[in-house]
């Protein structure tokens, strides 16, 4: 093959360099939409990891904050005033119910919605947070896809008799766990 340099005025160069750009243009209008999709699913998938981290913190704090209220005693409305208020002042707008399952409640004792196979499933000493948050996205409607996604954290928290021990024996002050 040789190559020649093409001066102006040689035709044959012309053509070729205008089928070039003709292949060019082709191969751009067939990857953008792909390159466009892809830029699309991080930025929406960056925007649901971002909610999730977000929600999942809500529900860590108002599953802390119940258990607490549980191990001072108080009652469950107490313990779901506290929750709600760590909601709320977490900036979440979800309104928590007690024992209300799934979505957007504190369920004392667990209740395990998910069947994850959780341990702590109706034991009287913890408490489950489940947090529903709203997430609009930007891109993935051009897929045809529900624009407001839900993404949902549980939480559970509780506590444990200071003397217990997983062989039954009583611990002292000196052992360590």
């Amino acid at each position: 093959m040789r190559l020649s340099a093409c001066t102006p005025g040689r035709t044959d160069c012309q053509s070729v360099l205008q089928r070039r750009s003709a292949k060019t243009l082709v191969l751009f209008v067939m990857t953008a939409p792909v390159l466009l999709g892809m830029m699309g699913m991080v930025v929406d998938g960056g925007l649901l990891m971002v909610a999730y981290r977000q929600t999942q913190n809500v529900a860590d704090a108002a599953a802390m904050g119940a258990a607490l209220d549980k191990f001072k005693g108080a009652t469950d409305d107490v313990a779901l005033a506290t929750a709600q208020s760590l909601v709320t002042n977490n900036g979440l707008s979800a309104t928590l119910t007690l024992n209300g399952g799934a979505s957007n409640a504190l369920n004392i004792p667990p209740k395990d919605p998910g069947n994850t196979g959780s341990p702590f499933k109706n034991s009287g000493n913890y408490v489950e947070v489940m947090v529903t948050q709203n997430v609009n996205t930007l891109f993935i409607q051009v897929l045809g896809i529900n624009g407001t996604q839900q993404v949902t954290a549980r939480a559970v928290a509780g506590y444990e008799p200071v003397g217990a021990r997983p062989d039954g024996g009583a611990r002292t002050g000196g052992e360590q766990q």
